[in-house]
């Protein structure tokens, strides 16, 4: 008997199985890469306005997820696939909150970029030893972590260059009053979280079902989400016990896996296809007809998928 709880797939077929898998991965992630360089070189021939990064730098996050996934799918590690997943429905849900109203876009996609510079911020705020903040970390963490880092950086500089942003650019303006708006709001409600998301300003949502539920998408949260937060916050150990033994994580359900690749497709497609949709139509239209294709592809992929009894080393006995 093998005592080892990870057992590697030896079986041919399944191995073969796997490899057409990573090939429609592929493609998924070259149409997206295609359509993403085109975009970005669309951008680049209009007056360009700082909301676009937020677009690219999120489509570009969502196709590293899929890499990702990707790469778990190679390794017949799919079991942790769901976290990714849960990343991915998020972005999907970011971007269909900033297009859902077209005169709030470039409002809800500086927001989504100036949450990061706040959030920045008060990391710098954390590691400069003349500031208050400073002391109150070092006290809670017990060290002096300064000494841990660049001793020449300047990090009362960085803060003060940061934050010179919210003066200089209205945009950046205009996002910095809405944040200190619902700022106060939940710090006169006695929230213990006062510090907003990004999604919350410009009429949005305080949570992410919320959110789903505003967006029409409330099914992937009542049906998806809780099941991919659980591997996330390491609720889910017990999904490994079965009566009198132990599955082996390296062998998949390979029902879950053919419903996560439908689901990569489906996340990554809303992302895509509201960016062009806003901002690139005769992209859209070329996106359209690629995402076709694919849906077509993992559909006839994942009937077979659904087909297959696969038993091989399927748990490791008691």
């Amino acid at each position: 008997m093998d005592d080892r709880i990870v057992i590697p797939i030896t079986d041919q077929n399944y191995l073969e199985l796997i490899r057409e898998l990573e090939n429609l991965l592929d493609q998924i992630m070259a149409t997206n890469e295609r359509s993403l360089i085109r975009y970005c070189k669309y951008v680049e021939t209009i007056p360009t306005e700082y909301y676009r990064s937020s677009f690219i730098l999120i489509w570009r996050e969502a196709i590293e997820l899929v890499d990702s996934i990707k790469s778990l799918v190679a390794l017949s590690s799919c079991n942790t696939i769901p976290i990714l997943l849960r990343s991915l429905f998020e972005l999907n849900l970011g971007i269909a909150f900033i297009c859902s109203d077209e005169n709030k876009i470039k409002q809800r996609a500086l927001a989504y970029g100036g949450i990061s510079l706040i959030r920045r911020i008060e990391n710098y705020k954390k590691f400069d030893p003349t500031n208050l903040e400073y002391m109150e970390f070092r006290d809670c963490i017990g060290i002096d972590i300064v000494s841990k880092f660049d001793k020449d950086f300047d990090y009362k500089g960085a803060t003060d260059n940061l934050s010179s942003i919210f003066e200089k650019y209205p945009a950046y303006k205009e996002f910095k009053e809405e944040y200190d708006r619902i700022f106060e709001q939940k710090k006169q409600c006695g929230r213990k979280q006062v510090r907003p998301e990004w999604y919350e300003l410009f009429d949005g949502k305080s949570s992410i079902f919320s959110l789903a539920e505003m967006l029409g998408m409330k099914k992937y949260y009542i049906t998806l989400y809780d099941q991919f937060s659980l591997k996330g916050h390491g609720n889910n150990a017990m999904s490994a016990w079965e009566p009198s033994a132990l599955k082996n994580p390296k062998v998949p359900n390979l029902k879950e896996l053919a419903s996560s690749i439908d689901l990569t497709l489906t996340f990554i497609t809303g992302i895509a296809t509201d960016i062009l949709k806003a901002e690139f139509s005769a992209e859209y239209q070329y996106y359209g007809r690629k995402h076709l294709q694919l849906r077509k592809q993992i559909e006839k992929f994942s009937e077979v998928l659904n087909n297959i009894s696969f038993q091989t080393e399927q748990i490791i006995p008691k």
